[in-house]
């Protein structure tokens, strides 16, 4: 519906605000030819799972609408500036929290019947890498085979540490660099057999590579495309949920918060300075923690 610039009103732009909360980021091919109104009811109903516009880009449309509307007013062309009073706020409405799965919804993804074999590479492992340690879908779809030590204590090594010119490893902020001891069932599951078959440096050599392109960045799109198929349609559950899933797993163990904040790569920055006296926590004591997450998968 068109509406003439002086004719539009502080309402007409406060809806704006809230239906633009739930634009995707980067709309699909067959999203680009929608109208503004279809691609907003379109990912209502959860037909796009990928990430929604931020708060922020939102709040950038408005100081180029306030820019625009003040040429406007200064040209005769509107009384007042309806921008005006209006600030998009800058963090994201509590609806669009990503939620951790269930118990129903982890049978339904790791069902026998239509999970990947372990053939398909990828498509098998990063589920359960991010179910068993809690780490992004970045971090894992980057990993070399030396990310993987195998000793007395197998683990991981979550980290941007580059052995590749032109194929940089990118974390999302400086605490994210992290040690996450390889749980039993992974271990069970064949994963460090995986890992020594790959004939290259990379664990997922399936996915690209190619320092111009996010490896996981088509693959994120598939997983949307199967939680559908498995029936877990809530837009607030997506891969990232596995990282809520291990949290929550965490707490229910009993594991304390310093611990699964380092097993995470997360960082309290009111409790960091206390955290910092005695050095890390020791490789044994994250060992511990991860033996006591029990998840069932049914997989096996």
């Amino acid at each position: 519906m068109e509406v003439r610039v002086n004719e539009i009103t502080k309402n007409d732009l406060i809806r704006l605000q809230t239906d633009a909360l739930w634009l995707p980021a980067r709309p699909l091919r067959d999203e680009k030819a929608l109208s503004f109104a279809e691609l907003v009811e379109r990912s209502k109903k959860s037909e796009s799972r990928g990430k929604k516009l931020t708060p922020q880009a939102i709040r950038s449309w408005f100081n180029l609408l306030s820019g625009c509307f003040s040429w406007a007013v200064g040209a005769d062309f509107m009384d007042r500036n309806p921008t005006t009073g209006i600030k998009p706020r800058t963090s994201s409405r509590p609806s669009l929290q990503r939620l951790p799965f269930s118990t129903t919804d982890i049978s339904a993804i790791f069902n026998p019947s239509a999970y990947p074999d372990i053939s398909q590479g990828s498509k098998y492992w990063l589920p359960l890498l991010a179910l068993f340690t809690g780490a992004r879908l970045n971090e894992l779809g980057q990993l070399y085979k030396t990310d993987i030590e195998i000793g007395q204590f197998p683990f991981i090594r979550i980290s941007d540490q580059n052995i590749l010119d032109g194929y940089p490893k990118r974390l999302k902020n400086f605490s994210s660099n992290r040690t996450i001891p390889i749980h039993p069932k992974l271990i069970e599951y064949g994963l460090l057999e995986y890992v020594s078959s790959r004939p290259g440096v990379f664990i997922f050599d399936d996915l690209p590579h190619n320092g111009e392109y996010e490896p996981t960045k088509a693959y994120s799109q598939h997983f949307g495309r199967y939680l559908r198929k498995v029936g877990i349609s809530e837009y607030q559950k997506v891969f990232h949920s596995f990282r809520h899933t291990f949290k929550a797993e965490c707490r229910l163990r009993g594991i304390e918060e310093e611990v699964h904040d380092a097993l995470t790569g997360h960082r309290n920055s009111s409790k960091q300075v206390s955290r910092s006296y005695g050095g890390e926590i020791p490789v044994e004591v994250l060992q511990s923690a991860v033996s006591k997450l029990y998840i069932s998968t049914q997989i096996l």
